[in-house]
């Protein structure tokens, strides 16, 4: 490896594409960023499908029934829906800026301000990435069975997509059928 290509693989130009990645909700990005095992990254994966579904569903369902009509999904039965915005990604770089580094060997911990959790590090054959199951704080089966969930509601926000503003939907009515939908998943990752 050359001076050049250590340089621009430092932790921290590793946390500011971590950042950028999940300011935006880029899958892609995510993974040239990070490492771990199969089912850290269909964890990360399906993450951010759903993530992005709930965008998406978000916009559709502003563009079609207003703020009333979002305001339906506003509850505690659709908190998974709340997470919809991608985050402003200059405003992330530049919070990350004030994030603090401790580097011990193949190891990085970045902390910001006031945080507990902290972006775990490792480099490996020189490179370093975001240790997704460190920085997840899941066990494997624990990850396993949250990705299932992630995915299986991405599933269901997707499928949902093509009924906003259909012949006699309305928000309510999405809201029914989602909830319908949404219990047995919850209960089957509750076990």
């Amino acid at each position: 490896m050359d001076e050049t290509q250590h340089e621009v693989n430092t932790p921290r130009e590793v946390v500011r594409e971590f950042v950028v990645a999940s300011a935006s909700l880029d899958a892609d990005r995510m993974a040239a960023c990070t490492s771990g095992d199969e089912i850290d990254r269909e964890h990360m994966r399906a993450f951010l499908d759903m993530r992005n579904a709930n965008v998406a569903f978000k916009e559709k369902v502003l563009a079609t029934y207003g703020a009333d009509g979002w305001a339906t999904f506003n509850d505690n039965e659709h908190g998974f829906l709340r997470a919809t915005a991608r985050r402003d990604v200059d405003a992330e770089l530049e919070r990350s800026e004030d994030y603090r580094i401790r580097v011990t060997g193949d190891s990085a911990v970045c902390m910001a301000p006031g945080e507990e959790d902290g972006i775990h590090l490792v480099r490996q054959q020189g490179r370093w990435s975001v240790a997704l199951r460190e920085t997840m704080g899941l066990s494997s089966q624990k990850a396993e069975s949250e990705g299932q969930l992630y995915a299986a509601l991405a599933k269901l926000v997707n499928s949902k997509m093509n009924r906003i503003g259909a012949d006699g939907v309305t928000p309510e009515t999405l809201d029914k059928e989602m909830g319908a939908a949404i219990r047995p998943l919850i209960e089957v990752a509750e076990r």
